[in-house]
């Protein structure tokens, strides 16, 4: 199986929402289209994208395996390990030009529920956002994370790296 970099995985997503040309895949994704030109030989070489008629579309014969890749857990933690260290990179490096926040707090039980269902009307809002806004440009989509966790989940993980 081929694990997918994070990028390959956007211009498979860009595909999978139409056949499009070099032109085309640059806009919807906002980056050089030399550095597509090599992204799409690599999919291309491996079969899961097909080039005619001057135009880049999915392979339909592959398309099993092109969800295999992206259902891959070592592409999944790859594209959140990408995401994440660019959010970190914004925020240290850039100073604070991404809202990100962490913040240690004591929680009791009824804060914690509060939270929960934060959490679950904020990823309501966000399905219904992800399902009507196919027609815009993928470099224009706006990348949510959030979540809690113990802080002794992350002392036990800190002890064996």
């Amino acid at each position: 199986m081929n694990h997918l970099t994070p990028i390959e995985r956007i211009v498979i997503e860009s595909l999978n929402a139409s056949p499009k040309n070099l032109e085309a895949i640059a806009t919807d994704l906002g980056i050089r289209k030399d550095t597509l030109f090599f992204i799409l030989q690599r999919l291309t070489l491996n079969h899961f994208v097909l080039y005619k008629n001057s135009t880049y579309c999915i392979n339909e014969n592959r398309k099993s395996d092109i969800n295999l890749s992206l259902k891959d857990l070592n592409s999944k933690k790859f594209e959140i390990k990408s995401i994440l260290e660019s959010a970190k990179h914004q925020y240290l490096e850039l100073r604070n030009q991404t809202p990100l926040q962490i913040k240690k707090v004591y929680l009791d039980k009824s804060d914690q529920i509060f939270m929960q269902s934060l959490f679950s009307e904020m990823q309501a809002l966000l399905n219904k956002r992800e399902a009507n806004s196919s027609h815009l440009p993928l470099s224009e989509k706006k990348i949510f994370y959030w979540g809690s966790q113990c802080y002794s989940d992350v002392l036990k993980f800190l002890e064996f790296c």
